[in-house]
């Protein structure tokens, strides 16, 4: 059983829909142990008994064991961080469904002459999802774990690997194994099965992944697949000189004020999400890709204060040292309060005094002069019992 558990690819929203989907499986799955077949029969998807919609929904949520579970809930996890890792939670929920719905829909229009049988689970939904990460993330890596069970024995070995060989191993298997069950029963209406399945939900999240690509309602910052055969990909590390070069051909200089804008609204959507610290990541990684890249002062300031508002010192505190460095509007307030984290979360007094010492008093209102004052008495006292601490002069 194969788990792909991390991936390197930018996650700009935090997966809650791929969690709550996989909670809603698990206890759907529980709620129905102990069930009898006539009971379950109207949640799964039918065959031969005409459009069934209710059952397009519910069937993606009923699993047959608990291995069925575990493969599937895996994979969602995997696939489903790419994909609702760049288009958030709302949007994610409405592709997943919006494919389980289709193939269902597919599906039973297909079975419609059949006398008896029927399908269940998740899998299909998750391949379209594949299928999307397929396009949007090819070479990005994930970290997996492959448990291998030998009776009641287990060994779990690690290794990583790119989407496209994750997800071209998935889709070719399932293709061997369809095109075996034709020649077996010589007819493809008789060849619906698993592999079938899988495959269609593949080719509709296929379609969904190129169009929301191609209309520019998702950004792989050139990272998707036609990019990489492109190697528009390669002009992200474009050097700084070069974007400078009058002479120089003006697509990478284009392709990176594109680049850098959509990032920028990316950034401005993961604040009003209220997510702070990926908000901070994102930025992070324009730094490291886009050499021009500056958050402006506006996002800047209000991502500072997301991170304070959730407490999370040890982001906030090279947040504003590179503010202060890059910008001046909100400086007395930023670094009042990198000092007040400086004295009472990071015990580092020495490096409190030096970002008060860049405080001119006369330009404090009141209520900061007291802060001011308490933060430097408490900053002097403390420094008594380190006075060697290290510190960076240019806080």
């Amino acid at each position: 059983m194969l788990f792909p558990y991390d991936t390197d690819a930018p996650i700009y929203h935090w997966p809650i829909a791929t969690v709550g989907l996989i909670a809603t499986n698990v206890v759907v799955f529980f709620g129905m142990v102990g069930a009898s077949l006539p009971d379950l029969e109207p949640w799964i998807l039918q065959w031969g008994q005409g459009w069934q919609p209710v059952q397009w929904v519910s069937s993606r949520f009923m699993h047959a064991g608990l291995g069925h579970l575990m493969g599937n809930m895996f994979c969602l996890w995997g696939f489903g961080l790419i994909v609702e890792g760049k288009i958030g939670w709302w949007r994610f929920l409405a592709v997943y469904l919006g494919i389980g719905v289709s193939q269902g829909m597919i599906e039973q229009t297909m079975m419609l002459g059949a006398t008896a049988g029927g399908s269940l689970g998740a899998s299909a939904a998750i391949f379209g999802i594949l299928a999307i990460a397929l396009v949007w993330a090819p070479a990005n890596e994930y970290s997996c774990v492959f448990f291998l069970f030998i009776g009641l024995w287990f060994r779990p070995i690690y290794f990583e690997c790119t989407v496209r060989t994750l997800a071209t191993f998935a889709l070719v298997l399932d293709l061997l194994i369809l095109m075996l069950t034709i020649l077996a029963t010589g007819s493809l209406a008789q060849s619906v099965g698993t592999a079938m399945l899988h495959l269609m939900g593949a080719a509709i999240g296929l379609v969904v992944g190129v169009v929301m690509l191609r209309k520019g309602w998702v950004d792989c910052e050139n990272w998707d697949i036609f990019s990489i055969w492109a190697g528009r990909n390669r002009s992200e590390t474009v050097d700084v000189d070069t974007l400078r070069d009058t002479s120089a051909p003006a697509l990478p200089g284009e392709l990176v004020r594109q680049r850098r804008q959509s990032a920028l609204q990316q950034i401005r959507d993961i604040l009003a999400d209220g997510q702070a610290v990926l908000a901070y990541r994102a930025h992070q990684r324009m730094q490291r890709t886009l050499p021009t890249w500056q958050l402006p002062e506006r996002e800047f300031f209000q991502l500072i204060a997301g991170l304070l508002k959730q407490r999370q010192w040890s982001e906030a505190v090279p947040a504003m040292v590179e503010y202060l460095r890059e910008h001046d509007q909100h400086a007395i307030e930023v670094r009042l309060k990198l000092a007040l984290i400086l004295v009472e979360k990071e015990e580092r007094p020495v490096q409190a005094l030096r970002v008060l010492a860049k405080i001119r008093a006369e330009t404090l209102t009141t209520k900061q002069r007291e802060l001011y004052s308490r933060l430097q008495r408490k900053a002097e006292r403390l420094k008594r019992d380190n006075p060697y601490e290290p510190v960076a002069d240019d806080w």
